[in-house]
């Protein structure tokens, strides 16, 4: 677990237009907690919870919190690469 955060944390290259944009130790750290609590919200024992019988006439509740929650970490992550690209990009 501590070699694969370690690992992480190391500068992480992504690729944008002709652009190499280096992302730091810290948004590397950033996405990498915001890997594992995504995990954890796709784990079996949460989404028991959310599985019920009393749904609502259009959509279930299920449906609902995957959807909303896939989508929120997706904005995370969108939000979080973007910025720091734009910084660095700033900084040149």
């Amino acid at each position: 677990m501590f070699r694969l955060v370690g690992f992480c944390t190391q500068q992480v290259f992504f690729l944008k237009a002709n652009y190499s944009v280096i992302v730091s130790k810290n948004k590397a750290l950033i996405l990498t907690s915001l890997a594992l609590v995504s995990i954890l919200l796709f784990n079996a024992p949460l989404l028991s919870i959310f599985n019920r019988v009393d749904t609502s006439p259009i959509v279930p509740v299920l449906y609902l919190y995957l959807f909303g929650s896939w989508g929120v970490v997706i904005l995370l992550v969108f939000w979080i690469v973007s910025s720091s690209s734009q910084k660095n990009l700033d900084d040149e």
